[in-house]
């Protein structure tokens, strides 16, 4: 002792040679200390003496040593028995912990330092552990362990155990938890099965949801074997048998194992088993208790979605669309195949990254960057709106081309989360269909001009035959010659109109065709169809009958576009009413619509036919549509021009042999004075001014003299027919007439006397129609010539192309030589 009463050791007790010997030395230093064996001997502990150098113990002292039958000392070359005894998953543990010696004794304590200042600068850790006693049980203790620099004579710093028997404690505490989870009696409404069962595996307790879950009643099982219930499915004995040993090996107080089980009809139930060991009033395990849940419908759910998950992986892995899913901060997290085939770029590629990263390889329908900021999936993260159709060109660096995809981008809530909404991006390729599309728009391109070029072929040698008829007809109105001449010009305007309505009803079909709407009374829709289909009724001796109530019908409509559709209804009913018969157009008021409708006495449709007739090129007649004549395209026009109105048309019939009737409601205009209602299309006010299709010709001027003082015409074609039979028509009517076959001679008899009205074709030889027009209005004078385009081309453009040019008017071959002559007669261009 010390002045202070603190105990002095050193670092060697006997000193001299025993300290350094490391063997036996350890052994003679304790056995010559009598004192100490008295006192160790007597202490209710076992204190174990570790070398640090060797990871051995060397010594054990204290009351348990002798009741756990280990010896005191332990020679070199001798069996640790205190390793031996631990319990094997203790043992591990253990010796890591003696594993750290040599840090704690680094650098070894001075000699003289008290003990209890080299535990602190050591540190000390409480331990617990099993060690096995004679009898084959199981003593826990607990202990602290701690560097010393010598004791009871040790030779050197050593590690002291000083541990207590602390079994009754633990047997204490797995009773009362076996306590706590006792069920108590009577338990027939649980869900779970309570079953107890002895060491010898023989039933105790059935209670509980036990008879419902198995089959078996408690009045059958207490007193048998668990195994004669044959409980656990073969194939899961094995592991549950294991469990069970460790279980009443006290290795283990409680275990939940989950196995399949057998009822007693041999069903299969899928069950979680939570086991407690039961221990008697000596600490020992008596037996187990189980409570046993039925989780089958649970396992059934999760097979279920399992096989789930594996549809949708499977489907995500064979669509041909590529699905890419981002988190919350835009990061790619998971791709599927197809996603990698359409971009050409493998998933670790993007995985981690965000769309805006790949705004160098993306571009918009107009060539421009695609901003990352701007791609579907970051404004459906922005916004929380589904963002569809967009259409996005990305670089395929395995194709070596631009690639165009559509995309769809879907928010949808973070279910692991709870967080912010992450992102699912389908796209799919689409480049071969905008191909594809491409090749459609451009045949349907080629179609159109085909159609167009067609027509305007074919017009061209209509115009002088026209011409010709109608100067026949001038010179020789009676006779032979004047019959011949009027059937000309009635199969000239046929021809011409269904060049018309063949490029009309592809303009209506694609929404091309440009109505301009204006006030109009039914009534004078009426004269110019009816004057239309007039040659072809009197052909067959038909008598046409007009009926409209005194009071004027107000519409507003596009003339020209109205009279094509009645023109067109009265031409049907004609073609399919036999000679002789009677052709009835009837005008009324039907609410708030105008009703005009067209009755013949012909040959009627049946049933299946009434909405059939109004199909593109749909002739329900093929045989009579053959002699007749006729694409089958006049009808189809009608309705979508009627529609075009907003209005509608309908066919009825009795049925074959009884005619038939077409209606068409359209709505109707406010009553206006008969002074405020515009006239034609052409020229305002003015009944016969068309708009020059050359389809529906304007109300026929007598063949007599020209009204008023005849005018300085040129006529430049390079049609040489067309234009001398033009100026031939025009001489008769008693204008001065001049032609020109090409722009320059046009010029230079227009420098030599300025024309009061010029007729020019459009596809002139060298300098074309348009440039002419132009040069013209720049000569001195030239803007008071009245320059009418006189061409085969009638489509839209060609008319805008040539109000561009400086044209007052633009007629299409074959034109009617009334509405030539009504456009002529007009006074001089202001």
């Amino acid at each position: 002792m010390d002045e202070r009463g603190v105990m002095q050791t050193t670092a060697c007790g006997t000193g001299g040679p025993a300290c350094a010997d490391g063997g036996d030395g350890w052994r003679a230093s304790a056995a010559g200390d009598a004192s100490w064996a008295t006192v160790l001997g007597s202490v209710p502990l076992l204190l174990v003496v570790h070398d640090p150098r060797t990871h051995r113990t060397r010594a054990l002292h204290g009351a348990l040593r002798s009741a756990l039958g280990l010896p005191e000392h332990i020679a070199d070359g001798e069996e640790d028995p205190l390793l031996q005894r631990l319990h094997p998953e203790d043992s591990s543990r253990y010796r890591a912990c003696l594993a750290r010696v040599p840090q704690a004794f680094a650098p070894a304590p001075a000699a003289g330092l008290p003990m209890a200042a080299a535990a602190a600068t050591a540190g000390d850790e409480v331990q617990t552990f099993r060690l096995r006693r004679p009898d084959g049980g199981w003593m826990w203790l607990q202990g602290r362990l701690q560097p010393v620099p010598a004791f009871a004579g040790a030779p050197g710093p050593c590690w002291l155990l000083m541990a207590t028997d602390i079994t009754g404690l633990r047997q204490r505490e797995a009773q009362d938890r076996g306590a706590r989870l006792q069920p108590p009696s009577g338990l027939s409404d649980t869900p779970m099965a309570v079953i107890e069962w002895d060491r010898q595996g023989v039933v105790t307790r059935w209670e509980g949801a036990a008879e419902r879950l198995f089959g078996w009643t408690a009045s059958e099982v207490i007193g048998r074997p668990m195994a004669d219930l044959r409980l656990v499915h073969a194939e899961d004995a094995d592991q549950v048998g294991e469990v069970v040993r460790r279980l009443l090996s006290a290795s283990a107080a409680s275990v939940v194992w989950r196995n399949r089980n057998h009822a007693r009809d041999r069903r299969v139930l899928h069950c979680v088993w939570h086991n407690t060991v039961q221990f008697d009033g000596k600490g020992a395990a008596r037996g187990v208790l189980s409570l046993v849940l039925d989780v089958s419908e649970q396992r059934r759910a999760e097979q279920a979605l399992r096989a789930s998950e594996h549809r949708h992986r499977l489907l995500a892995q064979t669509l041909l669309q590529g699905i890419v899913h981002q988190d919350a901060q835009g990061h790619i997290i998971a791709m599927n195949p197809a996603a990698e085939r359409i971009l050409g770029k493998s998933r670790e590629r993007f995985l981690g990254s965000d769309s805006r990263q790949e705004e160098h390889d993306t571009i918009r329908e107009d060539g421009s960057t695609f901003p990352g900021d701007e791609h579907p999936s970051m404004r459906a993260l922005a916004s929380g709106q589904a963002v569809l159709g967009v259409v996005m060109g990305v670089w395929n660096p395995q194709r070596g081309e631009r690639r165009w995809i559509r995309i769809d981008a879907i928010p949808v809530a973070a279910c692991d989360t709870g967080g912010g909404a992450e992102v699912y991006t389908v796209f799919e390729d689409i480049t071969e269909r905008r191909r594809t599309e491409q090749a459609l728009r451009d045949a349907d391109r080629q179609k159109d001009l085909f159609i167009a070029t067609l027509a305007h072929e074919l017009r061209n040698p209509l115009a002088p035959i026209l011409t010709a008829a109608a100067s026949l007809r001038r010179t020789h109105p009676e006779g032979p010659t004047g019959q011949c001449s009027a059937i000309i010009e009635r199969q000239v305007g046929q021809m011409a109109r269904l060049l018309d309505d063949l490029l009309d009803v592809s303009r209506v079909a694609k929404g091309r065709l440009l109505l301009r709407p204006q006030r109009l009374a039914l009534s004078e829709v009426f004269d110019s169809a009816v004057e239309a289909a007039r040659p072809l009724v009197d052909g067959a001796r038909q008598v046409l009958t007009v009926e409209l109530p005194p009071t004027p019908l107000w519409l507003r409509g596009d003339r020209v576009r109205l009279v094509q559709v009645c023109a067109n209804l009265l031409t049907n009913a004609a073609k399919y009413t036999g000679e002789g018969g009677s052709i009835r157009l009837r005008g009324r008021r039907q609410g708030d619509a105008v009703e005009l409708s067209v009755r013949d006495s012909g040959i009627g449709l049946a049933p299946e036919h009434l909405t059939r007739v109004f199909e593109m090129f749909g002739q329900v007649h093929a045989e009579v549509d053959r002699a007749q004549g006729g694409l089958g395209i006049g009808l189809a026009l009608a309705k979508g021009l009627v529609e075009m109105h907003g209005g509608s048309i309908r066919a009825c019939s009795d049925g074959p042999g009884r005619g038939s009737e077409f209606i068409v409601r359209l709505p109707a205009a406010e009553d206006v004075a008969p002074d405020a209602v515009a006239g034609g299309d052409g020229v305002a006010g003015r009944p016969g001014a068309a708009r020059g299709t050359g389809s529906a010709p304007a109300q026929a001027l007598p063949l007599g003299d020209a009204p008023g003082a005849g005018r300085q015409v040129l006529v430049v074609d390079d049609n040489q027919d067309a234009a001398e039979m033009l100026a031939l028509l025009l001489g008769l009517q008693g204008h001065t007439v001049r032609t020109a076959h090409d722009a320059e001679a046009a010029l230079q008899q227009v420098h030599e006397r300025l024309p009061e009205v010029a007729l020019l074709d459009i596809g002139l030889p060298g300098m074309d129609g348009h440039a002419l027009c132009r040069a013209i209005r720049a000569l001195p004078g030239g803007a008071g010539v009245r320059i009418i385009a006189v061409s085969g081309w009638g489509q839209e453009q060609d008319r805008q192309r040539s109000r561009e040019a400086g044209f007052d008017e633009h007629l299409v071959k074959p034109v009617s030589p009334a509405t030539l002559e009504a456009l002529i007669s007009l006074p001089p261009r202001g």
